[in-house]
């Protein structure tokens, strides 16, 4: 299983849970902020793991900014769910998501494995609460120049809110009252309020365990690729490799 680490906590869980032998390897969280390089590692992953030894490889994974966007089943079936953000994977289905962000899908949130991710354990550290998080200038002036860097800040601005809450998906089997604390006190400290959104891991659990049904995961046969298809009913589909 390959798995994005913002969703340790609650894999831990599920793998914990299942009947199934799964390994799971983590990778850290703010690879998805360059796409085409995550894909690259998922795909040699992917390309590397033995037929002989596996069954089947999952993806813990949503598009993630299209960083699945194109990969490739070589030997073995790869398994993922029809997502486009990862806070699907932790409030249920897509139907969840929609009904819970409706005209909002890229608004800020966090949860106690995305806000640990960030921040190393201090929630109180710049940017470590939520997704959507603004990186640094000098970062960005240095990748695209001073210009691009501020058209970058720009179009991510775009996405704040201005009610004053940061959503918190907190989901029953991994919350701790800890972390809650601190996550509450970082929030105020930013001058935000923690708005709790109830979590639901079943989609992970049923990605762990299978089988897995067509309408919520796309399995992909050796040989053919993922192509994104940017709708709430599908999201993605498998076509041939040499598919234009």
């Amino acid at each position: 299983m390959l798995a994005c680490s913002a969703l340790t906590r609650e894999i831990c869980w599920c793998v914990a849970r299942s009947p199934n032998r799964i390994d799971p390897v983590f990778i850290e969280k703010g690879a998805h902020n360059q796409p085409d390089r995550l894909r690259e590692r998922l795909q040699r992953v992917i390309n590397e793991t033995p037929a002989e030894e596996y069954d089947r490889i999952l993806l813990a994974y949503s598009l993630c900014g299209r960083a699945t966007d194109g990969l490739t089943a070589r030997n073995l079936p790869v398994i993922i769910p029809r997502a486009h953000d990862c806070a699907t994977l932790l409030i249920g289905s897509r139907e969840a998501f929609l009904r819970c962000f409706g005209d909002q899908l890229s608004r800020p949130w966090t949860s106690a494995s995305y806000a640990e991710r960030n921040s190393g354990g201090d929630f109180s550290a710049p940017n470590a609460l939520w997704t959507n998080g603004e990186p640094d200038f000098t970062e960005l002036a240095a990748r695209y120049g001073e210009e691009g860097a501020q058209v970058v800040l720009d179009a991510l601005r775009q996405y704040r809110t201005e009610d004053g809450e940061l959503w918190f998906i907190d989901v029953p089997e991994t919350s701790h009252p800890a972390v809650v604390q601190a996550l509450e006190a970082a929030a105020v400290q930013k001058g935000l309020v923690l708005k709790r959104i109830p979590g639901n891991i079943s989609l992970l659990q049923r990605l762990v365990d299978g089988p897995w049904a067509p309408e919520d995961y796309l399995v992909l046969e050796p040989g053919c690729r993922i192509e994104a298809l940017f709708d709430h009913e599908q999201v993605i589909r498998a076509v041939p490799e040499s598919a234009p």
